[in-house]
């Protein structure tokens, strides 16, 4: 059963980057913020759609922010958003998804954004600031 969280805080952080750095640098900011209690990284797209659903067989809900990388291998983080949102459970629709991603191309990605209707998107390297405020918007 979900743990109720009386500090803004949440259960679980999902990480899927396949560059080792940029996952060590969010969970670096995210262990320093102090706001989740478990974070769980994968690689790239296949290894988080399963990470994700074992998560979901084992707690019976998600985890509250999933940080995906736009560029990874297997599946771009635009295809593997788009694949966690058809995960059959209403759960699905409470997590915060945010894009990372070290720069886009206004032709090619700005459409795939929209499509997907993503909103929530942090350029890298991840600074501490932007990134606190944009989950925080979620936590209240």
């Amino acid at each position: 059963m979900k743990k109720k969280n009386p500090m803004n805080k949440v259960n679980c952080v999902f990480i899927a980057d396949d560059s080792e750095m940029d996952r060590w640098l969010a969970i670096r900011i995210i262990e320093l913020s102090g706001i989740c209690e478990k974070i769980i990284t994968a690689r790239h797209g296949n290894e988080a759609l399963e990470k994700l659903k074992d998560y979901y067989t084992h707690h019976q809900y998600y985890p509250e922010i999933m940080l995906v990388d736009f560029q990874m291998p297997y599946m771009d983080g635009i295809e593997l958003i788009g694949e966690i949102r058809k995960l059959p459970s209403v759960e699905i629709k409470k997590s915060k998804i945010i894009l990372i991603t070290a720069g886009l191309d206004p032709e090619i990605d700005f459409p795939r954004i929209k499509e997907y209707k993503i909103e929530n998107i942090l350029l890298k390297p991840l600074d501490k600031w932007q990134f606190l405020k944009l989950i925080s918007k979620g936590l209240s």
